[in-house]
């Protein structure tokens, strides 16, 4: 059993971590090329078999997604190296961006043959804290990506306030085994993964407390905030609320965010993913209302981005279902011509517009606007 607190994770570019820079660079090519390979194999078979069924179709959509996410962390990890991170501090309550997350994964986890606990079965207390809200985000769904990639079983996430000192704390637990040889060797992978170096730098930007234990396949991770509203807020002023602790504009505020493109026509699907491509987003492309559907069955985008030719009742019951489950998931529609803009409000139906002339210098900040209010 090891238990250990992340005090020596020093700030990227130090001295004492060049090594392990060096070291996570070899690896970012390792992690890509084994998922890569394995598709290739895959694609091979495939064609050698002459026919594509759904669950062969779904395996290898898992294996090209594993590559994704290593170049996405390999990307985040480019960024807390070259220092360009701007942190802005404001009071945000860690237990409901928490349920908001969880609630947001489930389909997700649930398409990974994981059980995500219910809002009742999380056990969490009221948490202000003060914290850079898009730092926040990347590190819950980092987490997430880390649990959903290592669990087998017993997800368990929980917020409450220590005792002392009274700091807020969020923790996640999970089981690596499988139920064949114990999972051995996954929980040790578990913490030689991109995904969890990228949960070290967050929290380390963030200056947050970190502890995590693995116990044979159990795994524990612990993520304290010093800067907690019942004690630590009082007397902040609004300068400490706004002051920058790293050096340096943060070009993209919301990486990792999750971006469904859904266009009939392949121009319009490329024209708006150049125009978001600056911004970190990890974006999936599809052509019909009924490819958006079956997407939408294993895992919740966090915007979905649409061709207002395509609006109809299929997407607008599509639409309400996903609202039913994530009310402030953001819809944006991309009209056929126009350099107008519009952000979501009642009178919009709650979906911002865009005209597709206005894509390259508009949809970026009309983007970041939706996705943000979900904070």
């Amino acid at each position: 059993m090891s238990d250990q607190a992340d005090d020596d994770s020093a700030a990227p570019g130090s001295g004492s971590v060049n090594n392990q820079w060096l070291t996570l660079v070899g690896k970012v090519g390792a992690d890509i090329a084994e998922p890569l390979t394995d598709a290739l194999e895959q694609v091979h078979a495939l064609a050698v078999g002459g026919r594509i069924d759904p669950s062969r179709v779904r395996k290898l959509r898992s294996t090209i997604e594993q590559a994704r996410q290593v170049g996405m962390a390999a990307q985040q990890l480019t960024r807390f190296a070259s220092r360009r991170i701007r942190v802005s501090h404001e009071r945000l309550q860690l237990d409901a961006m928490l349920m908001d997350v969880v609630l947001h994964r489930s389909r997700e986890a649930e398409a990974k043959g994981l059980a995500m606990p219910s809002s009742d079965q999380i056990d969490t207390r009221p948490a202000e804290v003060l914290a850079d809200a898009s730092l926040l985000f990347s590190l819950l769904n980092t987490m997430f990506d880390w649990v959903l990639r290592h669990a087998r079983s017993q997800l368990r996430f929980s917020v409450d306030i220590k005792t002392w000192p009274a700091n807020a704390r969020l923790r996640c637990s999970f089981d690596t085994s499988d139920g064949a040889a114990e999972g051995r060797g996954s929980a040790t992978a578990a913490f030689d993964s991109l995904t969890w170096r990228l949960i070290e730098q967050i929290a380390h930007t963030m200056d947050l407390v970190m502890v995590h234990t693995a116990d044979g396949p159990l795994v524990e991770l612990s993520l304290e905030f010093p800067r907690t509203a019942n004690h630590s807020l009082e007397g902040v002023s609004s300068v400490d609320l706004s002051d920058s602790s790293v050096a340096g504009p943060n070009s993209m505020p919301l990486v990792g965010s999750h971006v469904l493109i859904l266009a009939s026509r392949r121009a319009v699907r490329m024209q708006i993913r150049n125009a978001i491509h600056h911004m970190g987003l990890l974006v999936d492309l599809v052509s019909s209302v009924e490819e958006a559907i079956d997407f939408c069955q294993e895992a919740v985008p966090h915007a979905i981005v649409f061709e207002g030719i395509l609006e109809g009742e299929r997407l607008a019951q599509l639409r309400s279902e996903l609202w039913a489950e994530v009310p402030n998931m953001a819809f944006v529609e991309i009209t056929e011509e126009g350099h107008a803009f519009e952000m979501s409000d009642a009178r919009t139906g709650n979906v911002a517009c865009v005209g597709r002339e206005a894509l390259e210098t508009s949809l970026p900040s009309v983007l970041l606007f939706e996705l943000s209010r979900a904070l």
